[in-house]
């Protein structure tokens, strides 16, 4: 019993060292977006969103939060994003 609970509570580590690298966070660096803005871009962008929510522990982190509001997303970048999110659909099983 002990061993199976042990073995669970050790299964997110070992499927998470499994995962492919951050395409996202490497796409936000290529772009010259900070990725939380990239992402915070991306979803006010879709028509179908009404709201975000942020995430800030710091008073730069929300300064940089509430600029992506004006960020607008080239068609390159959207659609290099649509095609990580094709080949990894599912990425927090």
């Amino acid at each position: 019993m002990q061993g199976e609970r042990e073995a669970r509570e050790r299964q997110p580590l070992a499927l998470a060292l499994r995962q492919p690298p951050r395409l996202d966070v490497a796409l936000a660096r290529e772009a010259g977006l900070d990725p939380a803005q990239m992402a915070l871009a991306f979803c006010v962008s879709r028509p179908f969103v009404t709201s975000t929510i942020i995430g800030a522990t710091t008073l730069a982190q929300l300064d940089a939060n509430a600029a992506a509001a004006g960020i607008a997303l080239p068609a390159d970048v959207l659609a290099r994003i649509d095609a990580i999110h094709a080949a990894n659909p599912n990425p927090c099983p």
